[in-house]
């Protein structure tokens, strides 16, 4: 653990700004995702003297209000691991700055001065805003913004805080705790095709490398993605036990009084109802729709059904949809989130690994149709990501393992030391999945990184689909009897092999992926599957694939691991002889 983490861990964290820039509402929500103590100075103040600070200004004057501070931070900074929210002019003076520095770390909460008139619009308890109008409070903000400024900037950390309060929280996270922010590395240009020289877009130290042995101590914290789509940018939240906080953190997002959560019947009893508990608790009007599980249920019926109920429900363009569950259930609601009422807001909770590792992340959203998987869908991007790993706990053995294919492929195409981890520790992952919280934050990083390059999937976007156009064919062609993963583990052995043949992928490393895919246990491809008519079955998929171009098939190859290609040259000879093989 790194001397600036340390500290950030046993340290109290100050939160300074003028008044209006959001200390005590964001210090309660970042104390609550924290797990720390949360005590707003003005507050103590105002308890301990048994008035308000309007009152204490009347009967005192500022110079004893000044005294009074002084005297209950004198006691606070004895305090450890608590969030605290100064008073605006708090660290005026020398000597209480000298200790909110040696004692903590101090943030400043910027905001610009209209930003914070509208804040502080109608509240009667600031002595110096008592009775002056807008343009007046608005001018007056801003000279005391001006003579404060310097020793603001001072502060260990400035951020931006003109959105929400989560949005806020999570970039405090960022900063506070850097040996556990997730951030993707810088974009990486667009593949060429074909053969061509494409540096490896993920090589290197990102800031969500994975690291071996890391502790579950150093998981509690929150692990924070930042997916950069402009004004459509958001938060992915990491963290064992989130789920806990989640009714806090929609209002922390500042969404609307009325969400509707989708779900299915086997997830509502274990999560979905904890959700919406959640959000009831935290004056949040909930409904909860169940729908029927699995692949056969990701259809145009579920969706036309979800809107009936919707709509029967009176849902507005400030109703949120909050989807709570895995793959299906996260494409199904982000569809109808983005087509009902042309687009509400939504956000994903995904309760399965290869959910919370991929289908969560990138606001693909999407049903299947009989000719093929996931060829009706929008690009819709969620407002937020919640990723609880101690959801996974109840999640059978089976899923685990097919979430685990996504992880190796993440290794595969951006990451070879990943991918060296999960060679090392594949089974473990399968049966602790306490181990994965690292994992999946290190995923949602490397994906994080192409979609905020690609959100469209015109070039970058489309190395997450290594193994997808064979794997998509035969979770197809099995009637949905197989897996997601376990298709994919398949298709990501059939591309592997037509790397080695058509993009230079070397033996060795050749090698080392089929011993891989042959400790992952998958259906056969055998007699019970129907072996020729799963052959023909394929074929066929594979032309109607979505990425198709001009009627060829599109296949993401690699070079080496970590060095994925483009390669659009694929005969049906040689992808039938590959599939002979298997």
């Amino acid at each position: 653990m790194s001397e600036s983490l340390k500290r950030a861990r046993d340290a109290n964290i100050y939160l300074l700004g003028v008044m209006g820039s959001g200390k005590s509402t964001v210090g309660r929500l970042l104390a609550c995702v924290l797990g720390r103590d949360f005590l707003d100075l003005d507050e103590e103040i105002v308890t301990r003297a048994g008035c308000t600070i309007s009152q204490i200004f009347e009967r005192e004057g500022e110079q004893g209000f000044r005294a009074r501070e002084s005297a209950v931070l004198r006691e606070v900074v004895q305090r450890k691991n608590s969030v605290v929210a100064l008073g605006g002019g708090a660290v005026l003076k020398d000597e209480n700055w000298e200790l909110v520095r040696q004692t903590g770390i101090s943030i400043y909460l910027k905001a610009r001065p209209e930003i914070l008139a509208q804040r502080v619009e109608g509240d009667t308890e600031r002595p110096v805003l008592v009775g002056l109008t807008p343009p007046q409070r608005r001018q007056k903000l801003s000279e005391i913004l001006e003579r404060r400024k310097a020793r603001y900037e001072q502060a260990h950390y400035t951020i931006e805080n003109e959105g929400t309060p989560a949005e806020a929280v999570a970039r405090i996270c960022e900063l506070v705790f850097p040996d556990l922010a997730s951030r993707p590395n810088p974009p990486a240009p667009f593949p060429k095709e074909e053969g061509g020289a494409l540096p490896s877009p993920f090589r290197g130290g990102g800031g969500g490398e994975v690291r071996p042995g890391e502790g579950q101590g150093e998981m509690s914290l929150p692990k924070i993605v930042s997916v950069a789509l402009g004004a459509r940018s958001y938060f992915i939240w990491v963290k064992p036990g989130l789920l806990q906080h989640l009714g806090e953190l929609y209002r922390g997002y500042r969404l609307g009084a009325r969400a509707v959560i989708i779900t299915d019947t086997i997830v509502a009893p274990l999560y979905g109802e904890l959700v919406a508990d959640s959000l009831r608790k935290n004056g949040v009007e909930t409904l909860l729709v169940r729908v029927p599980p699995g692949e056969e249920h990701k259809s145009l019926q579920t969706v036309e059904m979800l809107y009936t109920r919707l709509l029967e429900a009176g849902l507005d363009r400030q109703t949120t949809i909050i989807a709570v569950g895995g793959g299906v259930i996260g494409d199904v609601a982000g569809f109808v989130a983005s087509t009902v009422l042309r687009g509400v807001p939504y956000i994903q909770i995904p309760t399965t690994l290869l959910a919370q590792v991929d289908s969560s992340v990138g606001g693909k959203t999407g049903v299947n149709h009989p000719l093929g998987k996931n060829l009706i869908g929008t690009f819709y991007q969620p407002r937020c990501v919640f990723i609880d790993p101690t959801v996974l706990k109840t999640l059978p053995e089976r899923e685990r393992w097919s979430g685990l294919a996504e992880v190796i492929k993440y290794g595969l195409i951006g990451d070879p030391a990943l991918f060296e981890r999960v060679e090392t520790e594949l089974e473990g992952f399968a049966q602790r999945p306490e181990l994965l919280s690292a994992v999946i934050a290190r995923c949602c990083a490397i994906k994080a990184q192409i979609v905020s390059a690609d959100e469209r999937e015109s070039g970058l976007r489309k190395f997450l689909n290594f193994g997808h156009t064979v794997g998509h064919a035969l979770e197809a062609a099995s009637a949905y009897q197989m897996r997601h993963g376990e298709a994919i583990a398949w298709g990501m052995l059939v591309a592997a092999r037509l790397s080695h043949e058509k993009t230079g992928l070397s033996t060795s490393e050749l090698e080392r992926m089929e011993k891989l895919f042959a400790r992952f246990p998958k259906p056969s491809l055998g007699p019970s599957l129907g072996q020729i008519a799963l052959e023909r079955g394929v074929l066929e998929l594979v032309r109607r694939d979505k990425k198709a171009r001009d009627g060829r098939a599109q296949f993401v190859l690699l070079r080496a691991i970590g060095e994925p290609v483009l390669c659009d040259s694929v005969s049906e000879a040689e992808l039938r002889a590959i599939l002979s093989q298997l």
